[in-house]
């Protein structure tokens, strides 16, 4: 290998923090690194923080496809600076950092001072922008990751709390640790849900994220799988397994006489 030019851009994992969410992931991309830098071959790796086409169209909003008019969420205080920088200059900066040889074995940073922003910055330029105010709601982390580690936990725990004499059939999507996939699900949900699961189901139907990728592209032949496909494949799962509980059949007189005598399925 002539030299080590990895086209991950993003943060530098080795000045990230983030929280025990990322399953690693950071730490798992500085490993590659230094083994990379214990084998003496030549690096350069290029961090850009934000594609800007991915996050301002929407104003870092999950889910929008433009900029709210009416009220905005904000991650954390709103102070911390990110920078945002357009794929094409990325590219531009990397091939040019090919033949540049201060770049050899160094991080590159792109730090376009101008795009350098903060939420609460970028909230305000909108707002500039549209002539109005925007109602600002601030997430802190802990309200974020509470968030996250307890929906589906939220979910089982109400089910088992009002439904306590029924059954509890779970269809859970679980990552592939020795991949980072993220088919359907981010591969930290799964782990985070395991001890809900184990209290609060009594029938979890694991389903494996790196299979239904490959069923899509090996017996569907799509090429690039979306979250729609792959979606559908659990829906079918779930679908076809519940049919004799829901749908009159020849072999049932009844919906769900199949398993009447489990009358709390």
């Amino acid at each position: 290998m002539q030299r080590f030019f990895p086209s991950e851009f993003g943060m530098d994992p080795d000045k990230t923090r983030v929280s025990h969410l990322d399953n690693n992931f950071y730490s798992k991309k500085a490993e590659i690194r230094r083994l990379v830098e214990a084998q003496g071959i030549p690096y350069t790796y290029v961090c850009c923080n934000f594609y800007t086409s991915y996050f301002l169209p929407s104003l870092v909003q999950p889910g929008l496809q433009s900029p709210p008019r009416d009220k905005v969420t904000i991650f954390g205080d709103g102070n911390v600076k990110g920078v945002f920088v357009k794929e094409s200059d990325v590219a531009a900066f990397t091939i040019s950092a090919v033949d540049d040889l201060r770049t050899l074995n160094k991080v590159m940073y792109l730090r376009p001072p101008g795009n350098t922003l903060s939420m609460n910055e970028l909230v305000t330029s909108w707002e500039e922008k549209i002539g109005g105010r925007l109602e600002r709601t601030y997430i802190s982390e802990e309200m974020l990751l509470k968030k996250i580690h307890g929906m589906g936990s939220y979910l089982l725990e109400t089910l088992n709390d009002r439904y306590s004499k029924k059954l509890v059939q779970t269809y859970s999507v679980f990552p592939n640790q020795n991949e980072t996939s993220d088919v359907v699900v981010q591969p930290y949900n799964s782990l985070l849900t395991l001890k809900r699961l184990t209290l609060n189901a009594d029938c979890v139907v694991v389903l494996d994220n790196t299979a239904l990728n490959r069923i899509a592209v090996e017996r569907l032949h799509i090429t690039t799988p979306t979250f729609a496909q792959t979606n559908s494949l659990v829906s079918t799962v779930m679908s076809a397994s519940t049919t004799t509980l829901r749908i009159h059949t020849p072999y049932c007189g009844a919906p769900g006489q199949c398993h009447s005598e489990n009358n709390r399925a």
